[in-house]
């Protein structure tokens, strides 16, 4: 999908140490920001020193400790913000509100494009496939490019995302893992929290897959 090599720079923020990343392809200043969830200012230092400018701010899902730098990155860099249709109105939700709250976040605004599953987003000289992989949260998606997938809360190293918050459910993860099986075993995998990974590696050693 692209001609030239993507890369990444992921960066750990708050309490859950969620992985925040910024997407490019190399030679170029502009990225992808997925799923800030914290520390806007480390953020911020993080995009200067790789001399990179966000056009676009994804969500693999809204849950607030993906969401909760959204609001202030979106403000200083004037970007808009993506997620897919079922997971939007999350952002506005009561129980993220309450999860804002509780961890002294900032709720993130609503969404300026929503998402569809299949669909593909180009943005940053990148094109990403827009899986849909319901389970973790109603709207959490994969970004797929490559040998690349960006899998969000589905899918970690050695483990899966929880299925016990609202919207959560065990048959609808299976189902999405499922399809994350029909790819290449070299595919590169870089979950919502911990390192990264590969498919083959999870297929052998990760006990849900």
């Amino acid at each position: 999908m692209n001609h030239k090599k993507v890369c990444y720079f992921r960066i750990p923020v708050g309490e859950l140490e969620t992985n925040t990343y910024l997407l490019h392809v190399s030679g170029s200043s502009s990225c992808l920001l997925v799923d800030p969830g914290a520390e806007a200012e480390r953020i911020k230092q993080s995009l200067q020193q790789q001399g990179l400018t966000p056009v676009l701010i994804l969500l693999t899902h809204c849950h607030i400790d993906h969401t909760g730098a959204v609001a202030e990155l979106a403000r200083i860099y004037a970007v808009p913000v993506a997620a897919h249709e079922k997971a939007a109105p999350l952002l506005q939700d009561p129980f993220n509100a309450e999860m804002a709250a509780a961890f002294g976040l900032e709720l993130p605004p609503a969404a300026d494009r929503l998402l569809c599953n299949d669909e593909v987003l180009t943005a940053a000289d990148m094109s990403w496939k827009i899986w849909h992989t319901p389970g973790h949260s109603p709207g959490s998606i994969c970004l797929l490019s490559g040998d690349l997938l960006v899998s969000g809360d589905t899918l970690f190293a050695g483990s899966v995302g929880r299925t016990d918050l609202p919207g959560g459910d065990f048959a609808r993860l299976q189902a999405s893992l499922d399809r994350i099986k029909t790819l290449p075993l070299h595919t590169r995998i870089l979950p919502g929290h911990g390192e990264a990974s590969t498919l083959e590696q999870e297929m052998r050693h990760n006990p849900f897959m």
